[in-house]
């Protein structure tokens, strides 16, 4: 039976986890042959796809949280609007505010605020991917980009 050479990497490593106990002599006997590289190839692959199936796991973990988290604050958001839209939209047409102009800029300024707050609660129930931006907090506590979140 030809016995083909580890590459050196492979080699040096073999000799380490003999050294400590993780390999025998008989199984590095064993991976020297081309069966045995063939077995450990088949493992290693099989290896990296259960990596890779875990990684994939945990990123859908990620996910589902942070769109759980998207949507309940997306509900609570819409619960505090509604009342702060219906009372704009009440003071708007209100005959006491009609001559009233400093009152009337400011019931639009709270129906434009209460617009772009609808529009982001919005954009937070369309969530599908987290695509992370830098916070002005720091590198290590990026936020979510909307924008490239929420197509």
């Amino acid at each position: 039976m030809p016995v083909t050479p580890l590459p050196a990497g492979v080699l040096r490593t073999l000799i380490e986890y003999t050294a400590n106990g993780a390999v025998s002599a008989e199984e590095i006997v064993l991976l020297a042959n081309p069966a045995g590289q063939r077995l450990l190839r088949r493992l290693q692959e099989c290896l990296e796809r259960e990596v890779a199936q875990r990684e994939a796991a945990a990123a859908q973990a990620k996910l589902e949280g942070a769109l759980l988290v998207a949507r309940t604050a997306a509900h609570q958001l819409n619960n505090a609007l509604a009342p702060i839209v219906g009372y704009a939209e009440l003071l708007s047409v209100m005959p006491d505010l009609a001559g009233n102009t400093t009152a009337g800029t400011y019931v639009g300024l709270i129906g434009e605020a209460a617009t772009i707050c609808a529009d982001l609660v919005q954009r937070l129930q369309r969530i599908v991917r987290l695509e992370e931006t830098p916070s002005p907090l720091g590198p290590d506590k990026p936020i979510l980009d909307l924008d490239r979140s929420a197509p």
